[in-house]
Formats: C-alpha cells, structure tokens, sequence
C-alpha cells in the first residue's frame, strides 16, 4: 500500500546498450494503490511485448493521465485504466513518432480503458491524438468491452500518422454516454465513425465527425459516418465536410441506426461517389 502525492513521470526508452531490452506491460499509475499518475512518455527503443496504460492496473487514479508514445514497439495503448478504478482527471493521449525512431510498432489506440470504466461527465475528454506515425489497427476515442464505459465526450484528432483501420469517436464494445467528436485535417485513415464498434457500442448522445483537411496537406480518408459501425446511437449525428476528399458520406452508420435527426452539412471538399442522410447496410 501507499499514495503517489505528487504527479508521476515515467519514461521508457532504450538508451543504445548491449542488453535485451523488453517489458511486459507499463503503467502511469500504480497497480492496487490510490494514486497519482502524470506524464507516460515510450520513446525509442522501447520493447513493450504487452500493453500500455496510462492509468492505473486496479486503483484510483486522483489526476489528469498524460501518455505519449514517440516511439518502440507495443501492442494496445490505453489511455485509461486497465481492470478497475477510477480516474479523477482528464485523459489526453499522443501518438507522435519522432521520426529519428527505426523502430515503430502500434497495434489498436484505445482514449479509455480496457476493463475499466471512466467518467467525467461534461468533459471533452478521453482526448486522443494521432500526430504522427503509423496504427496498424483501430483508433477509437472510449474504451474497450462492456464494462469499460466512458461517461465523457470523447475527441479523437487526425492531424497526421497513418491508420490502416478505422477511426472511431466511441468504443470497441465499449459504450459512451456523451457526445464523442472527431477531426480528420490531416493524415490517412480508412473510415471516419462517430460512434462505436460493436452491437454494445451504444453512444447514449450526439455524436460529431468534422472533415477539413489543413490547407497544403494531405487527408486521405474512404468513407465517413455520423453513427457508428452496428453499434447504435440513441441521440443524433452532425458530419461536416469543409474540405478534403472522400467516397462517401453517412450521417448514419453501417448496419447501426440513429435514433434522432441526422444532419449532413457540406461546405466544400469532394465527394467522389455519394452523400447520403441514412444508414449504409443497415438500420433506421
């Protein structure tokens, strides 16, 4: 037992030695202790053959989490706390290789948690941001399964990196009682939702996705919904197209409905294929 009274600061870098270099999983917080936790920072070199979480294992978190990856290798980042407790702060990740890293390795990127909730209700937060670097799987702004709940508004900001899947501003079975937000100005990404993945991916509010590509970059996105991917929205979505090019634009989701008005506003940019107020394979 025992409390972290002032914030943590925990680095994780290979410094160039001749030893194996390699960890399991990393915490910001601490494993059963109430605590404060801080700045998370994996640099170069990093060998994390598990996860990464900001938060704790199974405590309290008592402060804002700040995680930054900027390089190694790792499986899932989690902004959040891994089995259980709660988080008093806000949760801002970073994904933002240095590009003097050879090494570059991230799997999913998760704002939330893995088995644990987090509610700060009101907030604009988890808050993730994907600056640069590559994500070989989902980016999702909640958390990951049923009981990692985000009571939130969570924002996910494409403003570089490349994303081989999906950017999602709820959760991954995962549901979200908020309005979650997500900006695309600059970057690649396959498909742009505003809710969740996943039939227990409910978002109980209003979910936001606003395309503006930043002017002399490069945004390269497929297609773009206002719900979420079988996973439901009980309140309305907003897709906002400012500039940039993409196939296709939903206000609702694929195979997931929209329980309130869906709204599609386009202020300029391409749409290369079509513009549509409802669902793509399913759902009203």
């Amino acid at each position: 037992k025992g409390t972290i009274q002032g914030a943590s600061t925990v680095t994780i870098e290979d410094n160039g030695g001749s030893c194996t270099f390699a960890i399991t999983d990393v915490y910001g917080g601490g494993n059963q202790a109430e605590g404060n936790a801080g700045t998370l920072a994996i640099g170069c070199g990093a060998v994390i053959t598990g996860n990464v979480y900001g938060g704790a294992k199974a405590a309290n978190v008592n402060n804002d989490i700040h995680l930054v990856i900027t390089g190694g290798t790792l499986h899932n980042v989690f902004g959040g706390n891994n089995v259980s407790g709660t988080i008093a702060g806000t949760i801002t990740v970073d994904i933002d290789q240095d590009d003097a890293c050879t090494t570059w390795h991230v799997d999913n990127v998760y704002g939330g948690g893995n088995l644990a909730a987090y509610s700060k209700s009101g907030a604009n937060y988890p808050e993730v941001n994907i600056k640069n670097g590559a994500v070989s799987g989902n980016v999702f702004g909640g958390g990951y399964g049923e009981t990692a709940r985000v009571t939130a508004n969570p924002h996910v900001n494409l403003i570089g990196g490349t994303i081989t899947g999906n950017v999602f501003g709820g959760g991954e079975a995962a549901p979200v009682t908020g309005s979650p937000v997500v900006t695309a100005n600059y970057g690649q990404a396959a498909n742009i939702y505003g809710g969740g993945l996943g039939s227990t991916a409910v978002v109980t509010g209003s979910p936001a996705v606003i395309i503006s590509k930043t002017q002399n970059e490069t945004l390269t996105l497929t297609d773009v919904f206002g719900g979420g991917d079988a996973a439901a929205v009980t309140g309305s979505t907003a897709v906002t197209l400012t500039d940039g090019t993409v196939r296709n634009i939903y206000g609702g989701g694929n195979a997931a409905g929209v329980s309130q008005a869906v709204a599609v506003t386009i202020n300029g940019g391409t749409v290369t294929t079509g513009v549509y107020g409802g669902c793509n394979a399913s759902g009203t």
